[in-house]
Protein backbone atom coordinates (compact mmCIF):
# COMPACT_ATOMS: atom_id res chain seq x y z
CA UNK A 1 0.00 0.00 0.00
CA UNK A 2 1.31 3.42 0.01
CA UNK A 3 1.29 3.67 3.32
CA UNK A 4 3.69 1.08 3.71
CA UNK A 5 5.90 2.73 0.81
CA UNK A 6 5.93 6.18 3.19
CA UNK A 7 6.43 4.05 5.92
CA UNK A 8 9.57 2.33 4.07
CA UNK A 9 10.53 5.62 3.76
CA UNK A 10 10.08 7.65 6.86
CA UNK A 11 11.50 4.45 9.14
CA UNK A 12 14.60 4.07 7.00
CA UNK A 13 18.66 4.62 8.17
CA UNK A 14 19.02 7.16 5.31
CA UNK A 15 15.63 8.99 6.56
CA UNK A 16 16.99 9.18 10.13
CA UNK A 17 20.45 10.04 9.08
CA UNK A 18 18.97 13.06 7.00
CA UNK A 19 16.83 14.10 10.29
CA UNK A 20 19.49 13.91 12.51
CA UNK A 21 21.78 16.44 10.50
CA UNK A 22 19.38 19.34 10.47
CA UNK A 23 18.17 18.52 14.27
CA UNK A 24 14.79 16.85 13.74
CA UNK A 25 13.34 14.06 15.42
CA UNK A 26 12.49 11.42 13.03
CA UNK A 27 9.82 10.15 14.85
CA UNK A 28 8.13 6.37 13.87
CA UNK A 29 5.43 5.83 11.64
CA UNK A 30 3.46 2.91 11.55
CA UNK A 31 1.27 2.22 8.54
CA UNK A 32 -2.43 1.67 9.77
CA UNK A 33 -2.90 -0.85 6.85
CA UNK A 34 -3.10 -4.73 7.60
CA UNK A 35 -1.49 -5.41 4.56
CA UNK A 36 1.53 -3.62 6.03
CA UNK A 37 1.41 -4.90 9.66
CA UNK A 38 3.79 -7.98 9.15
CA UNK A 39 5.20 -8.06 5.65
CA UNK A 40 5.75 -12.30 6.20
CA UNK A 41 2.17 -12.32 6.64
CA UNK A 42 1.13 -10.52 3.77
CA UNK A 43 3.85 -12.58 1.69
CA UNK A 44 2.19 -15.87 2.27
CA UNK A 45 -1.26 -14.72 1.28
CA UNK A 46 1.03 -13.21 -1.97
CA UNK A 47 2.16 -16.43 -3.06
CA UNK A 48 -0.69 -18.18 -2.26
CA UNK A 49 -2.17 -15.62 -4.84
CA UNK A 50 0.27 -16.07 -7.35
CA UNK A 51 1.34 -19.59 -6.87
CA UNK A 52 -2.00 -21.73 -6.50
CA UNK A 53 -4.31 -19.28 -8.12
CA UNK A 54 -1.42 -18.62 -10.72
CA UNK A 55 -2.08 -14.80 -10.72
CA UNK A 56 -1.79 -11.44 -8.95
CA UNK A 57 -3.75 -10.80 -6.07
CA UNK A 58 -6.33 -8.55 -6.11
CA UNK A 59 -6.38 -5.85 -3.28
CA UNK A 60 -9.20 -6.88 -1.17
CA UNK A 61 -9.14 -10.56 -1.36
CA UNK A 62 -5.62 -9.58 -0.15
CA UNK A 63 -6.67 -7.50 2.89
CA UNK A 64 -9.45 -9.86 3.99
CA UNK A 65 -7.05 -13.18 3.73
CA UNK A 66 -4.41 -11.00 5.80
CA UNK A 67 -6.87 -9.87 7.79
CA UNK A 68 -7.75 -13.19 9.08
CA UNK A 69 -4.05 -14.59 9.59
CA UNK A 70 -2.76 -11.19 11.85
CA UNK A 71 -6.16 -10.30 13.28
CA UNK A 72 -8.46 -13.21 13.74
CA UNK A 73 -6.04 -15.72 14.29
CA UNK A 74 -6.81 -17.91 11.58
CA UNK A 75 -4.30 -20.85 10.82
CA UNK A 76 -2.27 -20.96 7.25
CA UNK A 77 -4.14 -24.73 6.49
CA UNK A 78 -7.66 -22.55 6.66
CA UNK A 79 -5.88 -20.10 4.21
CA UNK A 80 -4.44 -22.90 1.90
CA UNK A 81 -7.98 -24.70 2.19
CA UNK A 82 -9.61 -21.56 1.16
CA UNK A 83 -7.58 -21.40 -2.26
CA UNK A 84 -7.43 -25.02 -3.35
CA UNK A 85 -11.34 -25.05 -2.42
CA UNK A 86 -12.37 -22.18 -4.13
CA UNK A 87 -14.23 -22.00 -7.44
CA UNK A 88 -11.72 -19.62 -9.18
CA UNK A 89 -8.94 -22.93 -8.48
CA UNK A 90 -11.61 -25.78 -9.59
CA UNK A 91 -12.85 -23.68 -12.23
CA UNK A 92 -9.35 -24.63 -13.49
CA UNK A 93 -9.83 -28.28 -13.52
CA UNK A 94 -6.14 -29.00 -13.38
CA UNK A 95 -4.98 -33.09 -14.32
CA UNK A 96 -4.12 -35.23 -11.04
CA UNK A 97 -0.45 -34.16 -11.93
CA UNK A 98 -0.66 -31.29 -12.31
CA UNK A 99 -2.46 -30.40 -8.85
CA UNK A 100 0.15 -32.64 -6.78
CA UNK A 101 2.78 -30.11 -8.23
CA UNK A 102 0.41 -26.81 -7.40
CA UNK A 103 0.62 -28.54 -3.69
CA UNK A 104 4.20 -29.26 -3.38
CA UNK A 105 4.91 -25.81 -5.04
CA UNK A 106 2.49 -23.78 -3.03
CA UNK A 107 2.38 -25.57 0.66
CA UNK A 108 6.06 -26.85 0.19
CA UNK A 109 7.83 -24.28 -1.77
CA UNK A 110 9.77 -26.58 -3.88
CA UNK A 111 8.75 -29.02 -7.05
CA UNK A 112 7.86 -32.22 -6.02
CA UNK A 113 10.66 -35.15 -5.50
CA UNK A 114 9.81 -38.39 -7.76
CA UNK A 115 8.68 -40.85 -5.60
CA UNK A 116 6.53 -38.45 -3.77
CA UNK A 117 5.16 -37.56 -7.09
CA UNK A 118 4.38 -40.30 -7.58
CA UNK A 119 2.84 -41.95 -4.32
CA UNK A 120 0.44 -38.74 -4.36
CA UNK A 121 -0.54 -39.20 -8.19
CA UNK A 122 -1.44 -42.89 -7.71
CA UNK A 123 -3.25 -42.58 -4.52
CA UNK A 124 -5.66 -40.13 -6.28
CA UNK A 125 -5.55 -42.61 -9.23
CA UNK A 126 -6.74 -45.09 -6.68
CA UNK A 127 -9.71 -42.64 -5.19
CA UNK A 128 -8.98 -40.69 -2.63
CA UNK A 129 -10.32 -37.31 -3.01
CA UNK A 130 -8.24 -34.36 -3.50
CA UNK A 131 -9.28 -32.59 -0.03
CA UNK A 132 -8.02 -35.76 1.59
CA UNK A 133 -4.43 -35.86 -0.24
CA UNK A 134 -4.55 -31.87 0.43
CA UNK A 135 -5.19 -32.36 3.78
CA UNK A 136 -1.47 -34.86 3.48
CA UNK A 137 0.46 -31.87 2.91
CA UNK A 138 -1.45 -29.75 5.43
CA UNK A 139 -0.81 -32.06 8.55
CA UNK A 140 3.03 -32.25 7.31
CA UNK A 141 6.06 -31.19 9.27
CA UNK A 142 7.51 -30.16 6.44
CA UNK A 143 4.26 -27.33 6.12
CA UNK A 144 4.55 -26.44 9.62
CA UNK A 145 8.08 -25.37 8.94
CA UNK A 146 6.66 -23.05 5.76
CA UNK A 147 4.39 -21.45 8.35
CA UNK A 148 7.37 -21.22 11.19
CA UNK A 149 9.11 -19.62 8.37
CA UNK A 150 5.75 -17.11 7.24
CA UNK A 151 5.30 -16.07 11.51
CA UNK A 152 1.44 -18.07 11.44
CA UNK A 153 0.71 -20.86 12.60
CA UNK A 154 0.19 -23.92 10.54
Amino acid sequence: SYYGIFSGFSNSVEFRGLCQQFGIDAGNYISPEVVDQNPPVTAFVVRMYTICLDRNFDSIGLYDWTNRLINQGEKGKNIVRGFFLSQEFLAKQHSNEEYVTLLYRTIFNRMPDEIGFQDWCHRLADGYSREKVLDGFLYSSEFSELCQHYGILS
